[in-house]
């Protein structure tokens, strides 16, 4: 029986990985000065997958950061990250040759190089094209974070589909068919989100939750790991 919307969605993305992509660990790593130095950069960067649905007020958890970003814009994003000791994985020449590298130490940021991704609908967006439609969500007086409009983010179904359900096996996805979202299910849900959003009515706030959250989960997880077993 596939699991419930609510594991799903409560289940973080990026938890099981090997040496390459290292869980966050939700303690010291300043978030808001991490966006501000974006903003400050210049760079085209835009936060996509599960991290841009927190911010929407979906509560959802995850281990790394998303963005899709312009392709001459890898220098300069790659500056702002550079204080926080985020070491990219390729250099700006392989990066645009491959599509995406990751910035890395104790957190892990994925970044997408594209100048355009499918969409669920076997439509390609370009990247200038969201960009211009993006929005802008204010995460203090000061800073604010650019996401895809809510239709892009919908319709792209490179990273962010794939942030809002795991990757599944052939098996498992024919199950999740077989047993759509029930009324029950869904009621529940929606009941999730507008909790969610009254409890952290700023995007700030809703930022912060996911970090605690699953740091929570991350020390949960290893204790019941470092439990012995009969």
């Amino acid at each position: 029986m596939p699991r419930s919307l609510r594991e799903k969605l409560l289940s973080p993305q990026g938890a099981s990985r090997g040496s390459y992509n290292q869980p966050v660990r939700g303690g010291d790593f300043d978030e808001l000065a991490f966006f501000q130095a974006i903003a400050a950069s210049g760079a085209r960067a835009l936060l996509i997958g599960r991290r841009a649905l927190v911010l929407l007020g979906l509560p959802v958890l995850t281990a790394d950061y998303d963005f899709w970003i312009a392709i001459d814009d890898i220098p300069s994003f790659n500056a702002a990250a550079a204080p926080f000791g985020l070491v990219p994985t390729r250099d700006p020449v392989d990066a645009r040759s491959r599509g995406r590298y990751a910035l890395e130490n104790d957190e892990h940021v994925d970044v997408l190089v594209a100048r355009s991704v499918p969409t669920t609908d076997d439509v390609t967006v370009q990247f200038d094209d969201v960009w211009e439609r993006r929005r802008e969500i204010a995460l203090d007086g000061r800073t604010t974070v650019p996401v895809p409009s809510l239709n892009d983010l919908i319709r792209m179904n490179d990273r962010v589909a794939r942030a809002i359900v795991r990757v599944v096996d052939r098996d498992e996805a024919r199950a999740y068919l077989a047993h759509p979202i029930s009324p029950e299910e869904r009621a529940e849900f929606l009941a999730l989100v507008r909790w969610f959003r009254r409890r952290y009515p700023t995007p700030a706030a809703r930022l912060a939750y996911a970090r605690r959250a699953y740091a929570r989960w991350r020390d949960i997880r290893a204790a019941a790991d470092a439990a012995p077993r009969n």
